[in-house]
């Protein structure tokens, strides 16, 4: 009660909050909301260690050491709305640490075995291979934070569309697209590697026509004890405040998480010779270009070696382009051609690349429809006229037209998504406004056309009695 009197509610706040207020608190208030975090992502890390080790009781040191890494990463962990897809990459990588860390004390104790000649190792205690399930959470870690993170709520958490879209920040609406999307990309990667259609229906969720509500269902979670979660979150704050966290977790869960800190601050080690050097590099590269005679600071005449060969002296130098503002008017417009063409060139270059690309499978349909978009703005900035606009636009909405067909077809044999094709339908019909906007305007352009030539015709028929000499009249001249 005193907690909840000091620190409030805590299981409604998001994990953003809850992360901030325990690197920045102390005491009780910090340790509840490290337990929340621990009680709300628990299961998933739990679940991801155990499918990767095999061991109950080794996933649960791994999952606390991915939660001690947390609480030593508090302060500089990026958080969009969500921890899930932080933690599961985590989660993934101190799993490995525990597999390996299992597999070679297991063979230590084959070869001990081995080698008293008391019995034979059994079969059982090899170490477990990657299943299904290890090349699933592999490929998962592989996507983009956008796609990954409705796929460890959705998908390996069990959470609706509304909780996910909460937790991210989102619509609902782009959490379905997203993970429609994110599991057309995982099937596909599988599928890469070996998995066939019974591999990808036994995952549940990865199966053309799964009830992602019902993900809970096919991928179990482990549940985590209150006792575990307290634990977790008393460590945590151990070592925050400075002191050994050791003794309230396992001897296993520390070395993993040592293990881990040792590897994180490594890469950053990494991370900062890399900018060092290639701050280095570009220093020396300055330098070296001055020293040659070619920048501002390097000698204007350097005399060559004398054992070096003597070489090639220009007969002229390279001319530097013409100032736009002082060059001809007629070598300013052949520039700004040449750069339409090459630009028009590009752009069809891309679409083709990307037509292959989308046959094949290898993007998804919003590659190729920026594409096809790109070309038209191409096309219409080198039109001469209001027909080759037209024209422009006309093609853009073919193409448009065409993919809707296919992907409607792909829907309809269960190849496609009902999200691609939505995006067909919405690109088609803002296709279709751009094409009759172009239309219009090439429409009221012809009537300005002929307006004009109308009032001309007017202007010069008003012009004609001015412009005719007096006819002489009868009679003698006047004086």
């Amino acid at each position: 009660m005193r907690t909840l009197w000091t620190t409030g509610a805590t299981a409604g706040v998001d994990d953003g909050a809850l992360l901030s207020r325990f690197a920045a608190g102390r005491g009780e208030a910090a340790e509840e909301a490290f337990r929340i975090l621990v009680e709300r992502h628990g299961p998933m890390v739990l679940d991801v260690c155990r499918r990767a080790v095999g061991d109950r009781q080794h996933a649960e040191d791994a999952a606390q050491a991915v939660f001690l890494t947390l609480a030593r990463k508090a302060a500089s962990v990026r958080v969009d709305g969500t921890l899930a897809p932080w933690l599961h990459g985590t989660a993934r990588r101190v799993a490995a640490r525990a597999r390996s860390r299992s597999a070679a004390r297991r063979s230590a104790e084959a070869r001990a075995i081995a080698g008293s000649a008391s019995r034979r190792p059994a079969a059982a205690e090899e170490a477990p291979p990657a299943g299904d399930w290890e090349a699933v959470h592999d490929e998962v870690d592989r996507l983009a934070e956008k796609y990954r993170a409705p796929v460890v709520l959705c998908c390996l958490q069990g959470r609706t569309y509304e909780e996910a879209a909460a937790r991210i920040g989102c619509p609902v609406g782009t959490v379905r697209v997203r993970l429609s999307r994110a599991r057309d990309r995982l099937r596909d990667r599988l599928a890469r590697r070996g998995f066939g259609p019974e591999r990808l229906a036994a995952v549940g969720w990865l199966a053309p026509h799964a009830d992602l509500l019902l993900a809970r269902a096919a991928a179990p979670l482990v549940e985590a004890s209150p006792a575990w979660a307290a634990a977790t979150a008393g460590a945590a704050l151990a070592l925050a405040e400075g002191r050994a966290g050791s003794g309230l977790v396992s001897a296993t869960a520390f070395e993993l998480y040592k293990g881990m800190a040792r590897t994180m601050t490594m890469q950053g080690f990494q991370i900062a010779a890399a900018w060092t050097l290639a701050a280095g590099m570009t220093t020396v590269g300055a330098i070296a270009f001055s020293a040659t005679g070619l920048g501002p600071g390097g000698p204007p005449d350097r005399p060559a070696r004398q054992d070096a060969p003597p070489a090639e002296v220009p007969t002229k130098a390279p001319e530097k382009p013409a100032d736009p503002l002082t060059e001809a008017p007629e070598a300013l417009e052949r520039r700004i051609d040449d750069v339409r063409g090459r630009i028009l060139a590009a752009a069809r270059a891309r679409l083709d690349a990307q037509r292959n690309y989308y046959n094949q499978g290898r993007i998804t349909i919003d590659r190729f429809l920026d594409a096809s978009q790109n070309l038209m703005v191409a096309e219409t900035a080198v039109a001469e006229d209001d027909s080759a606009r037209v024209a422009a636009a006309q093609g853009h909405l073919d193409r448009i037209v065409e993919i809707m067909g296919r992907e409607e077809a792909r829907l309809k044999s269960g190849r496609g998504t009902a999200a691609d094709v939505t995006e067909a339908r919405a690109s088609l019909e803002n296709a279709t406004l751009l094409y009759l906007d172009a239309v219009r305007t090439a429409r009221r352009l012809r009537e300005a056309d002929d307006l004009r030539r109308r009032v001309e015709a007017l202007e010069k028929r008003l012009d004609e009695p001015l412009l005719k000499p007096d006819r002489p009249t009868s009679g003698p001249p006047s004086p």
